[in-house]
């Protein structure tokens, strides 16, 4: 079943729709923010930007910025796009093949695509053997 895509400027999107992207991605500019795509199940299971903030500093604590960290369940981005402006790289793992494309977009859109590998498969079970990033 294919699940609707919400993109484009907030004025072309359900007001529902439009405000929940505002407030879970409030740590991002307005810019970035008309930018970013979304599908239905990821309203409700996409992390809020300022709770994905707050891991990020927690790991950063733990393993410092050189890291290469993995987001095994990256849905659309939510904590990808905080890891990847505090870690090394990010490795981001999205099951669904439709939430994977969005997942590219959205770190592409946050400009941050250079310190993200999108994988799309499932995090307990992609093999991720890593060299040098």
């Amino acid at each position: 079943m294919a699940s609707e895509i919400y993109a484009g400027p907030s004025s072309g999107l359900p007001p529902s729709v439009a405000s929940k992207r505002r407030w879970l991605f409030g740590g991002e500019s307005a810019d970035v923010v008309e930018q970013l795509q979304i599908d239905k199940l990821s309203l409700f299971s996409v992390t809020r930007s300022d709770l994905a903030e707050r891991m990020t500093q927690t790991a950063l604590r733990l393993v410092g910025p050189n890291a290469v960290v993995t987001d095994a369940s990256a849905c659309i981005g939510g904590n990808t796009i905080s890891f990847a402006r505090s870690f090394s790289h990010v490795h981001a793992v999205e099951i669904s093949p439709t939430r994977a494309r969005l997942l590219q977009h959205n770190v592409t859109a946050a400009g941050v695509e250079g310190r993200v590998t999108v994988h799309c498969g499932d995090g307990a079970q992609v093999p991720l053997t890593v060299k040098g990033r």
